[in-house]
Order: C-alpha cells, then sequence, then structure tokens
C-alpha cells in the first residue's frame, strides 16, 4: 500500500533494500561464506597484509632485521589465496582450520636473526683499533 501523495511505491522501497543487501552478499555467497565469515577472512587478511607492509618498511630502515619474513609470508599468503579460489571454483567450500591462520615458525625465526659475528673486525688498514680473528 502506497501513500497517494508519496513518489516511492513499496515495492520500489523493497527492490531499493534488496539491491543494497545484494551488494553487500553476492560476493561472500559465491564464495561460500556467510557476509560475516567473508569479513572476518578478509579483515583478517588485510590486517596480515598491513603487518608485512610495516615489517617491510622496518626491514627497509634495519636491514639486518627481518630478512627473510616478508618474502616468505607474502608467497604463503599467495599460495592461501589461490587455494581459496580453486575451492570456490570447484564448488569446495574452504574452511581454513584455526592452525591456519597462525604462523607456524617461532617469532623468533620470523626475525630472521642471523650472527653478526663480523660487526667487531674493522675493514680500515690503519684504523688504530685491534683487529680480531
Amino acid at each position: 500500500m502506497s501513500d497517494p501523495d508519496s513518489c516511492v511505491s513499496m515495492d520500489d522501497v523493497h527492490q531499493v533494500r534488496r539491491f543494497c543487501v545484494d551488494l553487500f552478499t553476492n560476493h561472500p555467497h559465491k564464495a561460500g561464506e556467510s557476509y560475516c565469515q567473508h569479513f572476518a577472512y578478509a579483515g583478517f587478511t588485510g590486517v596480515k597484509l598491513v603487518g608485512l607492509g610495516l615489517v617491510s618498511i622496518v626491514h627497509g630502515l634495519c636491514p639486518f632485521l627481518f630478512t627473510s619474513t616478508v618474502s616468505e609470508h607474502v608467497p604463503a599468503l599467495s599460495k592461501e589465496l589461490k587455494e581459496r579460489r580453486r575451492h570456490v571454483q570447484t564448488g569446495h567450500r574452504h574452511e581454513p582450520k584455526p592452525s591456519d591462520l597462525v604462523s607456524k615458525e617461532p617469532v623468533a625465526q620470523t626475525l630472521s636473526a642471523k650472527p653478526v659475528s663480523n660487526l667487531h673486525r674493522t675493514t680500515s688498514v690503519d684504523s688504530g683499533l685491534d683487529k680480531h680473528d
């Protein structure tokens, strides 16, 4: 029932509402997920990417830190996303296990701390400092 003075009918309102709902749910449903599941996964992936971006900036400033973190995690993340896409295309729903969402290597290894035993040596011939072997 619509108001004779209104320019918008209830059918129009329902069509607009359906259109708006579809905007937010079509893609997640094609991926075999609800809107909330898709939001959670996409949000978590975004946080990982931002974190890797920050790690990359820190590495740029201090090249001895995080020497392989980004180069190891980006391909793993790419593989995970391709695997999810493959599951969607084949009609199999991808259910990541909690262990998939956490890095499998200890934090100390992700820092890629390597011994820096040569830091105390000098390269200048006449520096006046004792050389250590």
